[in-house]
């Protein structure tokens, strides 16, 4: 790639916040840099370090959420490192192809991350706080799933659903790439309808049981269709959107 001025500036600026952070650090780069010094190899060495560090000038522009407020170093990195992989499934960046389930992924592994700090920092070692919190059943929170916590944040932060929808969404997909293969969901929807239509069809009294099975499967249906029509259009800026609202809430919360 071509390095401009401004390129070479970020670079050496990172390279300088690493050197400080990692004592190790310095040695890696000796290896890459020692040796000849002309201006053909100095850009193949800047590509080398480049390349080393695992930049991407291409989305170094791009609006990301503000990790800066997180007091866990280790967990503040990983969000920032998460997030950079993130945008790389995205734009196709650092021989990434363009892919939403791995992008959906990422954004999953930075709710996760951003909720269960949120409530270790907001209830500490109080798991029964916790669970009153998220109005929760389950007496073991460790086995409570993302979508119970982030569910839970209508209440700590008093959104409504559709604060939460596309949050809820990017969960759903983390689920449809692990269980499901490509276009399962329009033939889950379809079979689902079949039954419907079989229920409605059937001339005798419908029993109890087979009338709440309708509601039900009319419920779902409903569900996943909607879940299709949002991720039909592969909806990347709304869950770049949805993980940086949660950040900013939660940053909010811990700065006055």
């Amino acid at each position: 790639m071509e390095f401009t001025e401004e390129h070479i500036a970020q670079l050496l600026s990172f390279v300088e916040d690493v050197y400080k952070r990692v004592p190790d650090f310095a040695k890696g780069v000796r290896k890459i840099v020692n040796g000849e010094s002309s201006t053909e190899v100095k850009s193949q060495k800047l590509d080398k370090i480049e390349k080393y560090l695992s930049l991407d000038y291409g989305i170094d522009d791009v609006v990301n959420p503000d990790y800066s407020f997180i007091a866990d170093a280790q967990i503040r990195d990983t969000l920032n490192s998460d997030y950079r992989e993130m945008l790389r499934f995205r734009y196709g960046t650092r021989e990434h192809s363009v892919n939403f389930g791995e992008f959906a992924r990422y954004a999953n592994l930075q709710m996760e991350m951003l909720v269960n700090y949120y409530y270790a920092k907001t209830y500490g070692d109080d798991p029964e706080a916790i669970l009153n919190a998220l109005q929760a059943n389950d007496p073991d929170i460790d086995f409570l799933s993302l979508y119970a916590k982030i569910n839970g944040l209508k209440w700590e932060f008093n959104w409504s659903y559709y604060d939460i929808k596309d949050m809820l969404n990017i969960i759903k997909v983390r689920n449809e790439e692990s269980h499901r293969s490509p276009g399962s969901l329009s033939l889950e929807i379809a079979n689902k309808e079949k039954e419907l239509a079989a229920i409605k069809n059937n001339k005798g009294n419908l029993s109890p049981s087979d009338l709440k099975k309708k509601d039900d499967l009319d419920k779902k249906i409903r569900s996943m269709k909607s879940f299709k029509k949002w991720l039909d259009p592969l909806p990347f800026d709304e869950v770049n959107t949805a993980i940086k609202k949660l950040s900013d809430r939660i940053k909010d919360q811990f700065t006055y």
